[in-house]
């Protein structure tokens, strides 16, 4: 029979006879502690002597997850031997540590007598593998040394490899019975592989009526040193406790039951123990749960037959009064969805529950109850029935969906969900132009902001991508340089790339068309050919300069008039991509001094509307304007767009003014005239008098 570390203590007071045991997940060395310490108190009388018998054999110097197996050795026995008994009777012998190719490396270290804590710990911190396994031999010897004074020993054998020295493990109990001696050995094999060899110390241990481990990690560490300080104490007294049920209503609970009471186990998968249900069969289901154990942690979990809904409680039972505890059932509850989904795919889900803050419907990774929740929507109304969407998991396979009741952390309703692949499809040319759109055809789940992206090959990011709720086909941009890419299929949910291919972009045709001269102020036209991609823009900046001065969307139409700046030099022309603001073609243009002219009265009345005549850049919102010399601002206008000439109203105080044109960019005024502004003549005439000028 093979039983877990965590239930040991329980069992042998029961279990007769030969018992092996096999620790999942557990160092050697910590397990061999626990035969020191939980073995020699029960299988001997009190005062027993034991001896630790090490490997220190070339092969200890191997690694497993937490480091070389000496170390991890000494680290675990040192931390042992400061819980064990003052007066515990232990020794050491180890093999290896002398000699490469000696099976006579074998020596007692420390004697088996008390008090022997520090020099055993300062045996194993010197120790140094380098040679043979002559496994048996040390025992044998471990043997010897308990067999001259005492027959109540244990020999504890930790070794990672097979016996080297040609000797058979099995038969080391017939030789020693032949001299009289009479020992229990515990064999610890730390990370053997092999079954074989396993077999081989197991066979040991047997023959001896002791223990086989068989341990690979550190992982139970903490429950292993729980076990053995509880077996070390003296004969544990019985606890009590009892246990009733009730509803989420805390109206009592008295049919429909199913109990257990199981020890809590320290492996994960250690299942004949874990499955014992310590409870009689009185006890399962009746209304109330009672019973008398050794002190030690269990878990009590109550059943609702009806939907096999549980609850369970830990118990920590160390006090010699009798604990009561109250275990509530969580209401009754439904959930049901579809039995296949796609992956990424949108589906519904119908619950039924108490609708409480904070329940949840879940999607978990798998049936396990630890498994990880991926996916949640917060149930809200109680006691009726819902509809809720979920997005299925980016993974196929099988998973759960469940009704998570908040108010006890505990899962009361679920259902199976079996997650397939998607039919996913990109049709897109083999080729495009650098900059250029392209139109992707796709099938895909096409949930809320799935995307069709391209990308560089093998890189996580995209360069370009359109969303595929923007209908078939995409439309995608491709990048600003030549190369290969791929075009994807990328799932909005963990940004999974479901489907790609390849595409090769090629130099595109860029052009810009433009005068090679244009006064300042002026609009331009630029015909252009290029992707006219959203966002694209022709744009005029000083040469080789970061920033543009002014720009236009290629999407406002071909021509495009771009404005020119008020300054005289030299300029280019750009085309410039939205995707990264690239600049994919340029040409220079020379902006010079406008011919800008006005043509107007010299002399004009108060008030007086006068017509101006100009040549200009007209650009959209640019003035004819009157204003007082050197003044900054203007006091009446009139926008070129309203003709030429352009009706223009005097001021109404006498002076000498300006006539301006004013280019409505930067406000810069491109050419004025002065003008005088005088009083006005008003004759007042009367029926029965001549003129009279007032």
């Amino acid at each position: 029979m093979v039983y877990s570390v965590s239930t040991q203590f329980n069992l042998i007071r029961t279990v007769a006879g030969v018992i092996s045991i096999s620790i999942k997940n557990c160092i050697a060395v910590i397990c061999t502690v626990v035969a020191i310490s939980v073995f020699a108190p029960f299988a001997y009388a009190e005062g027993g002597k034991t001896i630790l018998v090490l490997d220190a054999s070339g092969s200890m110097w191997g690694k497993i997850s937490d480091g070389y197996k000496i170390r991890v050795a000494r680290n675990v026995v040192n931390n042992l031997l400061e819980s064990l008994p003052a007066d515990q009777e232990i020794g050491l012998v180890s093999y290896g540590h002398r000699e490469k190719d000696s099976c006579d490396d074998i020596e007692l270290l420390v004697p088996p007598v008390t008090g022997t804590r520090d020099a055993i710990i300062e045996a194993i911190e010197a120790l140094d593998p380098k040679g043979k396994t002559p496994l048996s031999a040390a025992v044998i010897k471990a043997a010897d040394e308990l067999g001259l004074e005492e027959n109540d020993a244990t020999v504890i054998l930790i070794s990672d490899g097979e016996e080297t020295c040609s000797m058979d493990p099995c038969a080391v109990a017939f030789e020693l019975e032949k001299r009289g001696i009479d020992f229990i050995a515990h064999v610890v094999g730390f990370d053997i592989k092999k079954s074989d060899d396993q077999a081989q110390l197991q066979c040991l241990a047997e023959n001896t009526g002791g223990l086989f481990f068989s341990a690979s990690n550190e992982s139970e560490l903490t429950e292993a040193l729980d076990t053995i300080s509880f077996a070390m104490s003296e004969a544990a007294k019985q606890v009590q406790f009892s246990a009733v049920v009730q509803d989420h209503k805390r109206t009592p609970v008295r049919t429909d039951i199913q109990w257990t009471l199981k020890p809590i186990s320290t492996a994960d998968n250690t299942a004949t123990t874990a499955n014992i249900n310590l409870l009689s069969d009185e006890n399962r289901t009746a209304e109330t749960v009672q019973a008398s154990l050794d002190p030690g942690r269990y878990t009590l979990s109550v059943t609702r037959n009806s939907d096999g809904v549980t609850t369970s409680l830990d118990l920590d039972l160390t006090s010699s009064e009798v604990s009561e505890f109250v275990l509530t059932l969580p209401p009754k509850a439904s959930i049901e969805g579809p039995i296949t989904v796609s992956i990424g795919e949108i589906f519904d889900v119908e619950w039924q529950g108490p609708g409480q803050e904070g329940d949840l419907i879940a999607v978990a990774n798998s049936v396990s109850p630890d498994a990880e929740i991926i996916a949640v929507f917060t149930a809200k109304s109680a006691d009726a029935a819902n509809k809720t969407t979920l997005v299925a998991p980016t993974e196929p396979g099988k998973y759960e969906l469940r009704y998570v009741y908040a108010a006890q952390r505990s899962v009361i309703a679920t259902t199976l969900l079996d997650v397939a692949d998607a039919s996913i499809t990109l049709d897109a040319p083999d080729e495009a132009n650098a900059g250029y759109l392209v139109a992707v055809d796709w099938e895909g789940p096409n949930v809320p902001y799935d995307t069709i992206a391209v990308a560089e090959v093998g890189s996580a990011e995209s360069i370009n991508e359109t969303g595929t709720y923007l209908g078939k086909p995409a439309t995608v941009q491709m990048p600003s340089k030549p190369g290969t890419y791929e075009i994807r299929y990328v799932l909005h949910q963990d940004r999974k790339i479901l489907a790609s291919r390849k595409i090769n972009v090629a130099e595109g045709a860029i052009e810009l068309n433009a005068p090679n001269e244009v006064g300042l102020g002026y609009l331009v036209n630029v015909d252009w050919v290029g992707p006219n991609a959203p966002q694209d823009i022709i744009a005029l900046a000083e040469v080789g300069a970061s920033e543009n001065l002014t720009e236009t969307g290629t999407i406002l139409g071909n021509p495009a008039q771009v404005r020119v700046p008020t300054k005289p030099g030299d300029y280019e022309l750009r085309y410039i991509l939205d995707n990264g603001r690239t600049t994919m073609a340029t040409r220079s243009i020379k902006v010079i001094e406008a011919g800008v002219v006005l043509d107007a009265p010299t002399e004009a009345s108060v008030g007086e509307i006068i017509n101006v005549n100009w040549t200009g850049p007209n650009q959209p919102s640019d003035v004819i304007a009157v204003a007082e010399l050197g003044s900054i601002d203007n006091l009446n206008t009139s926008g070129t767009y309203l003709g030429n000439p352009s009706k223009l109203q005097m001021p109404i105080t006498p002076g000498n003014y300006e006539i301006r044109y004013v280019l409505h960019q930067d406000q810069t005024v491109m050419a004025s005239q002065p003008i005088t502004v005088i009083d006005a003549e008003v004759l007042l005439k009367t029926p029965n008098e001549s003129n009279v000028i007032d």
